[in-house]
């Protein structure tokens, strides 16, 4: 592992160290070619400037301002010779600042005069490996003498006065150069520890991953197979890593398996036996309280009819008639209520959406409600509104009917019940509220359980069945509401119910239908076929509508019923059929059969105990009525007569 990481070492610095030289000697290189540039312009200008002071000063003669104008040129740190010479070659101004007078070199400025005299141009040469030497011709700027006869022939002011001519030391070049190698160096010292200790830490890093690997490697095979290698940002390390992973998952897979089986089998059952023991008590409860109120009035039903077989007295009897049918009330009451939990349970219930005013159901309730209230003696205020809103009529009607009877119920004398339709951004919040007792905090949540009923712990029937506001929950849910409570114990209960708010439709027709009522149609002279399986819902519904006028066909089975129609030629202007008749058959696969063999629809009322048949549920034949048991006999006969309109 260490020769292996030595290795990697030199092999990485080798092409950084071999980088590193080739980049200081490109940056040297231009580093010494600037300095250079720079030097020969910094030459230029001095002659220039030079040429351009001793101009006037050669016209008047006057050595003192040439020498002056010598001595400011060489006084810059880098001109190791200066001169102006006259248009002769002449020397003017001279100063040398070397000790030693090399008359190769005089020699040598005097040819380079003289060529710059007949070219006419500035010229500048190399004239060592350390001195730059440049020649500018002294031309006159152009001022014309007055004084002076142009008959005396004198030149333009583009004939050459003189040379000025500088030389300066590149010596500085190189100790500029120097100090820059100086500190090329060390970054270049810099950048290489630098990449030293990142390709040290490189290489330990990978004989780790080594050791890693290998140590897996053997711990897997001494059998922990719960042993794993991390991923790795080495693409080579991350795929070994894989396949070391990928084998000791292999090896644990069974063992893994039937333990993540075993523990979901355990959380299942778990979460089963949990969700059956909550289900067992609810029902428990719900059969407890549902038993306990449907005893008490057949137990008290079952005494008057013992007493009204033993009284005498018509009077007494007449009283004793008038408990029995109030008894039979609150049976049908608690029973109707039961079905229509377990209707809403089992999706029995169909929504039927529709824009309408909420000002109709408002005055509805207000009819519908008054008396009740007048007659405990509690004030009934319902505000009127404009508000429009789309939901199922008939279901809200039937939602805020029982809120409302609540209120009333749980209001004492002289209080009063208020219900009113407020703005809520784009909704409508319909409240309804009274000063009751109240509502703790703590009980909010169960009152709208079954058989729930905080202030009547003795289960009096006068008080309610406990039945309302779970069906009110069961209601709102289905139309997709939210429903709200707002209460503290003394200080009465708020409910809002949350609705859509639309805008007006006045092209549609104000829901008229919540407030009418069809006009009776007599029975009379009917011919209908009734077909029921049991004996004594099938005398009973015979000897009612026979007391209606009615004349009835009836048989307890479906095909008895069939058989009939097919052997006599006899018209039946309404068929009334129990749902489930015994065995496969039921009405609705009777009124199919009936519709085939005739050619035509006979209007047919279903009459069913079951709440879950999704063939009901999803029935759309405007010839068939469903209507639930148990049924009274205003609704039975308001329910044909709506059946028999619509057909007719």
């Amino acid at each position: 592992m260490t020769s292996l990481r030595w290795r990697l070492l030199w092999l990485s610095m080798l092409p950084l160290v071999l980088f590193a030289l080739v980049w200081t000697c490109y940056v040297l290189i231009q580093r010494n070619t600037d300095l250079t540039s720079q030097l020969e312009q910094r030459a230029q200008l001095l002659a220039r400037q030079m040429a351009v002071g001793s101009d006037y000063a050669i016209f008047a003669q006057n050595m003192l301002a040439l020498q002056a104008i010598t001595f400011s040129v060489v006084h810059e740190p880098e001109v190791k010779f200066a001169g102006v010479y006259d248009a002769s070659f002449q020397p003017l101004s001279v100063i040398d600042r070397r000790s030693i007078y090399d008359e190769v070199e005089d020699a040598t400025r005097l040819r380079q005069l003289k060529t710059v005299g007949r070219l006419g141009l500035p010229f500048m040469q190399l004239v060592s490996d350390r001195v730059i030497r440049y020649v500018q011709p002294i031309r006159s700027v152009g001022v014309d003498i007055e004084d002076l006869s142009k008959s005396e022939g004198l030149k333009q002011s583009s004939d050459v006065h003189g040379y000025a001519l500088v030389e300066v030391s590149i010596d500085s070049i190189y100790s500029e150069l120097v100090r820059f190698m100086g500190e090329a160096l060390l970054i270049l010292v810099i950048f290489l520890l630098t990449a030293w200790l990142v390709v040290s830490r490189l290489s330990l890093k990978l004989d780790q991953n080594f050791r890693f690997v290998a140590d897996a490697a053997k711990r897997i095979g001494a059998g922990e197979t719960q042993v794993r290698i991390g991923p790795n940002d080495i693409k080579v390390f991350d795929r070994l890593a894989v396949d070391v992973n990928l084998m000791a998952e292999r090896l644990e897979v069974s063992q893994r398996d039937l333990e993540s089986q075993v523990l979901n089998a355990t959380h299942a059952l778990r979460e089963q036996k949990d969700a059956a023991e909550k289900a067992n008590t609810a029902k428990s409860r719900f059969l407890a309280a549902a038993s306990h109120d449907l005893r008490q009035p057949i137990h008290a039903l079952s005494l008057l009819v013992s007493a009204a077989q033993h009284e005498k007295d018509p009077l007494a009897l007449s009283v004793i008639i008038s408990r029995i049918e109030a008894g039979t009330a609150s049976l049908s009451d608690l029973l109707n209520s039961l079905l229509d939990i377990s209707r809403l349970d089992g999706g029995g219930v169909q929504v039927r959406q529709d824009d309408f005013q909420l000002d109709v159901l408002m005055n509805k309730l207000q009819d519908t409600y008054q008396s009740l209230a007048k007659e405990k003696g509690v004030g009934l205020i319902v505000r009127p509104t404009k508000a429009w809103t789309q939901s199922d009529p008939a279901l809200l009607e039937r939602v805020l009917g029982n809120l409302l009877s609540n209120a009333i119920n749980y209001t004492q004398s002289g209080g009063s019940v208020y219900v009113a339709v407020r703005p809520r951004g784009n909704e409508w919040l319909i409240q309804v509220r009274d000063n009751g007792p109240g509502i703790p905090i703590k009980d909010q949540e169960i009152i709208f359980q079954e058989f729930v009923q905080l202030s009547n712990p003795q289960r009096d029937r006068s008080l309610g069945l406990g039945l309302g506001l779970a069906i009110v929950q069961r209601l709102v849910r289905l139309l997709g509401l939210r429903i709200e409570v707002r209460s503290q114990l003394g200080q009465g209960a708020t409910f809002g119910l949350s609705i859509p708010c639309i805008r007006a439709n006045h092209s549609k027709p104000v829901i008229a239908d919540l407030n009418k009522t069809e006009e009776p149609t007599e029975l009379k002279g009917m011919r209908i076929l009734v077909i029921e399986d049991d004996e004594l819902v099938r005398d009973s519904l015979v000897a009612l509508l026979g007391m209606w006028g009615a004349s009835v066909d009836v048989f307890p089975k479906a095909d008895a019923a069939f058989q009939y129609i097919q052997t006599n030629l006899v018209t039946h202007e309404l068929i009334i059929s129990d749902y489930r008749l015994g065995g496969n058959q039921n009405g609705l696969a009777l009124f199919h059969s009936i519709t085939g063999y005739l050619g035509y629809s006979v209007p047919t009322l279903l009459i069913t105990g079951d709440t879950e048949d999704e063939d009901l549920q999803k029935l759309a034949e405007p010839h068939i009525q469903v209507i639930y048991k148990p049924v009274k006999p205003n609704v039975l006969f308001a329910t044909i007569n709506r059946l028999l309109n619509h057909v007719a």
